[in-house]
């Protein structure tokens, strides 16, 4: 693999890792507002209802970090969370609560992001990095499958 595809890769990696530090953030912060107390919550009502983001974000920080140390695990992941992220940026656009003043507002931001995730997945299945990874169709099958499951999981 050339020198490019190595920056390239760790520049994707980077993307995700912080990608998945702004999904837990805006978690974070989401909680913060919400005027929820520890007495009336917990672990099991958080996950409850805040699983989807919870797995993306680990989804994105775990396939960056994998991809940074050239593991073929991380490379699924990577290549995972950039179609999911692409693909949900995409629907949230589409949704009708995206019309209201403050949902356009974020839709430039909403195009250019899913581009860019759009543009990642398509780089990670580059030669440079099919030759690297070899992706065996068990690691396709695997790859579709936790996509198809997340794409369900954010419809419901």
């Amino acid at each position: 693999m050339s020198r490019n595809f190595l920056i390239i890769e760790k520049s994707i990696s980077t993307i995700l890792i912080l990608w998945g530090c702004l999904i837990s953030t805006s978690l974070q912060i989401a909680f913060d507002y919400s005027h929820v107390t520890w007495s009336n919550i917990s672990f099991i009502k958080i996950f409850k209802n805040h699983y989807f983001e919870i797995l993306q974000s680990l989804l994105a920080i775990l396939g960056g970090l994998f991809l940074i140390f050239n593991k073929k695990i991380g490379w699924g992941a990577s290549f995972i969370m950039s179609i999911i992220s692409s693909l949900f940026l995409l629907l949230a656009i589409i949704k009708p609560h995206s019309s209201t003043a403050s949902q356009l507002e974020l839709l430039p931001l909403r195009i250019i992001l899913s581009v860019l995730f759009f543009a990642m997945a398509f780089t990670l299945t580059l030669s440079p990095f099919r030759i690297k990874y070899y992706p065996t169709i068990k690691t396709c099958l695997l790859i579709a499958f936790c996509a198809t499951v997340l794409t369900i999981f954010y419809i419901i």
